[in-house]
């Protein structure tokens, strides 16, 4: 009777004492009654159904192991574990007996499906594209990872393709392009030949076997012309090209028939054969390359967007053709993601935009005799990229960019590696490294073998220019801030800025508002009357980004009292008679900002006559000019001063507002018609001043003629003037005024003649004006006694 121990045991671990007394249910049924051991298959058939739903680790099913008792056959075992000897098919689907035998080797374990299944006999484990297969009597199609493959099936990896092919018993057959694969029933029973392909293209397919010497079973592969392979080898490559067939063995060792002779290949050696002929006697393949002294890394630090870039290097193989180098993501390198041969003079590879994962490289030299060398020391290289999770996170020129606010992960692929920051002590990599609460300035990844990358870690600077304004009077201090640096950050959830403002009375926080544009608002209110504040944007955790002291604008000067104008000294438009001898103007030293249309109206002989004139004059400081048109007499045959004048004067001299005033003009009159006096030149100086509501003005000057005609009309050669007048300012819209006039004139018979007149007037208006006067004369040969003058104007205040 056997114990527990040495009962059927599962090959995976779990249900550790339900399996037990499984099979011990299986073994004591032997030794008991008919009943009795039919009450027992029954109870372990019921066991055997509760874990009969899940795979197996490393089968596609659930699985037991039997331990093979004396006198047991295929037969027997059967329909103790199935209820029928029709079964015998499931005990050959994992192991290599032979059940036309009565009786099986006492004590062999052999692996048991755990119920009546129907699975594949073989599964796609992977691929590149371009891979077809077709089951038997079916036509072509795309093939994809995991496919099912069933006996009869073909599968083509054509021109770019590669597959690698998991039979049910584990057994594995890896295909280069261009091979073509009959699937039947296991790895030992499938034909592999090659494509028939144009005699122009000399590319062959390659079909690497393996695995099958874990079970010590073999793997079997036939070629076509009648050539075959049996390889008791976890690596074995058979190669055709042309009717030539090269078979390298770099494990365990391949029985190579053909012709008729079988040699016998062992590891890390080959042979060949042509057509029919036999093969040859097994020799050594090329060694494996060296690779270069520390030219691969075992961690490469790869952005997420590019990848990473791959290089590595190796020493010459002697008698080297060319070279083989392969990327794989598995050590077996089933699942090749580069394979390329190079010529023997270039001794380096490179690969770019390598994702993120765990690879694997290897380099083999060909030699001169085309036979595929001793793969080099595979080379792991683990390429990991920061997954960014909040903040920002870039590689920039070999290390890495972060901010305070970053929080970051490097991948699952960094699981089984260590970290240490600067230089403290080694720890599990954590699932996120936030570098708010940790700031190295490099990072130091371990691998499991021990080799290191590190990484050094740059932080971007983030500032904010702070600005706003501060309102004395209501105390409202407004806040702005600019950001710099935070292209990529969630301001609101890692940053998380606020405001701090000092005042008088402390530190005062305030809510920061993120504007659309980006920059940082707030509002503060303040004791009013304060001048200045300090400002700081901080962020969640206390930092200052950005500090200004802001100050309210110095308060406005008090208006000051606008200068009042000089006192205006005479009137704007004097009166002036008609006459060509006595219409000189009584004129200021100041030049005013005037313009006024005035009429003069007399009655002499019986006869009434008016004359019009335009007067304009400006002054600029202490200068100043002055313009007058005059219209001709409407009295025909009356002598009127139908002339231009253009005039310009300068003050000398003026005391306090105009209490005294001193200044020179000179005017040159211009003919306005055919009929009118000759150009005459004025020259002349006026003094004048303001006392209270009093002004007083006097002018003395000479008129002298310039040209004469017997058309125009008569004017003295030369004359002189003196004109005086005053003002009284009886309200400040209206003032009197007073004035005589007297001219010295050159008289026929004599050598001179004195007239003058006397005038009295009224000016009022202050910015529009008007004004009314009247002259009158002793005289009448020079114009007429009596004069009225009424003007019209606009002057600045």
């Amino acid at each position: 009777m056997l114990d527990g121990s040495t009962c059927l045991q599962r090959s995976d671990t779990r249900g550790e004492k339900r399996e037990a007394s499984v099979a011990c249910s299986w073994i004591a049924a032997r030794s008991l009654s008919p009943l009795t051991w039919l009450a027992g298959i029954a109870a372990s058939l019921v066991s055997l159904s509760a874990f009969a739903a899940t795979s197996t680790p490393g089968y596609p099913e659930p699985v037991v192991q039997w331990v093979v008792q004396k006198g047991e056959s295929c037969a027997i075992i059967s329909k103790s574990v199935y209820g029928s000897p029709q079964h015998v098919a499931l005990l050959l689907r994992y192991n290599s007996i032979d059940c036309s035998s009565r009786e099986l080797p006492e004590g062999a374990t052999l692996v048991l499906p755990a119920s009546v299944t129907s699975v594949p006999d073989a599964r796609v484990k992977s691929m590149s594209p371009a891979v077809q297969a077709r089951p038997s009597g079916g036509g072509w199609s795309a093939v994809q990872s995991g496919a099912p493959l069933y006996k009869g099936h073909n599968v083509n990896t054509l021109e770019t393709g590669r597959a690698d092919i998991e039979f049910v018993d584990r057994t594995r057959i890896f295909l280069a392009e261009n091979t073509l694969v009959v699937v039947y029933g296991t790895a030992a029973r499938t034909n592999v030949r090659k494509n028939v392909r144009p005699t122009v293209d000399l590319e062959q397919g390659e079909v690497r076997a393996g695995l099958a010497a874990l079970r010590g079973d073999s793997a079997r592969v036939g070629v076509a012309g009648g050539g075959d392979v049996q390889a008791t080898s976890r690596d074995t490559v058979v190669q055709r090209k042309g009717d030539r067939t090269t078979v390298a063995v770099f494990d365990g060792s391949a029985a190579v028939r053909n012709g008729g002779k079988k040699v016998d290949v062992p590891t890390n050696h080959g042979t060949r054969f042509v057509g029919t002929q036999p093969p040859v006697a097994p020799r050594p393949l090329p060694p494996a390359p060296q690779w270069e002294p520390g030219g691969f890394p075992a961690i490469v630090m790869a952005s997420p967007q590019d990848g990473a870039t791959l290089t590595a290097g190796w020493q010459a193989v002697e008698k080297a053709k060319a070279y083989r180098f392969e990327i794989a993501r598995d050590e077996a390198f089933g699942d090749l993601l580069a394979r390329q041969e190079i010529p023997a003079n270039v001794r380096s590879f490179r690969a770019e935009k390598i994702p993120v994962g765990t690879y694997y490289v290897s380099v083999r030299a060909i030699d001169t005799d085309e036979y595929l060398g001793i793969a080099s020391v595979k080379r792991s290289v683990r390429v990991i990229a920061p997954e960014v999770r909040q903040g920002h996170g870039a590689l920039r020129d070999g290390g890495l960019e972060v901010t305070p606010y970053t929080v970051l992960s490097l991948g699952g692929e960094s699981s089984s590696m260590r970290i240490a920051f600067d230089q403290g002590e080694p720890m599990p990599i954590p699932s996120a490294i936030d570098f708010g609460k940790v700031h190295p300035t490099s990072l130091r990844l371990i691998a499991a073998g021990g080799a290191e990358l590190e990484i050094p870690v740059v932080y971007r600077t983030i500032q904010a220019a702070v600005a706003g304004s501060v309102d004395r009077t209501t105390g409202r201090v407004q806040l702005r801030a600019t950001l710099s640096g935070t292209e990529g950050i969630d301001l609101a959830g890692a940053v998380k800025p606020a405001w701090r403002v000092h005042l008088p009375e402390g530190a005062q926080r305030a809510v920061a508002s993120i504007q659309p544009d980006g920059s940082i608002g707030g509002l503060v209110t303040a004791p009013s009357g304060i001048d200045s504040v300090v400002a700081e944007l901080v962020d969640g955790s206390g930092g200052v980004l950005g500090r200004s002291e802001l100050r309210a604008p110095p308060p406005p000067p008090a208006p000051s009292a606008r200068p009042l104008p000089a006192p205006q000294i005479g009137v704007i438009a004097p009166p002036v008679p008609i006459s060509a001898f006595t219409d000189v103007v009584l004129y200021s030293p100041s030049t005013p900002n005037a313009f006024a249309i005035s009429s003069s109206m007399d009655r002499q002989h019986g006869e009434t006559a008016a004359q019009g004139t335009a007067r304009a004059s400006g002054g600029l400081g202490r200068f100043g000019i002055d313009a007058s048109l005059s219209t001709a007499s409407t009295a025909d045959g009356r002598v009127g001063d139908e002339s231009a004048w253009l005039g310009a004067r300068v003050r000398t001299w003026r005391s306090g507002m105009a209490a005294f005033e001193h200044g020179f003009a000179l005017r040159v009159g211009l003919p306005a018609s055919f009929s009118a006096p000759g150009s005459r030149i004025e020259p002349s100086s006026s003094i004048g001043g303001v006392a209270g509501s009093f002004s007083w003005v006097a002018n003395a000057g000479a008129r002298v003629r310039l040209s004469d005609s017997e058309l125009r009309a008569p004017s003295p050669t030369a004359q002189g003037f003196l004109l005086a007048g005053g003002t009284w300012a009886v309200h400040p819209l209206a003032r009197l005024y007073a004035m005589i006039d007297a001219h010295v004139l050159p008289a026929e018979g004599s050598p001179l003649r004195a007239r003058g007149g006397a005038s009295l007037g009224l000016e009022a208006g202050r910015m529009v004006f008007g004004s009314f006067a009247l002259r009158a004369s002793p005289f009448d040969d020079v114009g007429a006694p009596v004069t009225l003058h009424v003007a019209l104007g606009i002057r600045d205040r």
